[in-house]
């Protein structure tokens, strides 16, 4: 079908397919965008709970496991 050539819809109304293309693309970076959106909020969610819980459970503290996993994470490292 070439570019300025009219398609029908359902409707039985007639549609460019430059315009049906350019409505689709704002559509898709719109979806793209709000993808984004969504992913860095929920990143500062998570950063924000992690944030909370280290500093409920002490700063500096660590649990045994951490310490022989990590020897630079000795309590005097922090």
């Amino acid at each position: 079908m070439p570019d300025n050539e009219l398609m029908p819809n359902d409707s039985t109304n007639l549609v460019d397919q430059k315009t049906y293309d350019a409505v689709r693309g704002y559509i898709v970076a719109a979806q793209k965008q709000i993808t984004v959106a969504v992913n860095s909020a929920m990143v500062e969610a998570y950063w924000n709970i992690g944030k909370r819980i280290y500093e409920a459970c002490g700063e500096c503290e660590r649990a045994a496991f951490g310490i022989e996993l990590d020897p630079l994470s000795q309590p005097d490292a922090c």
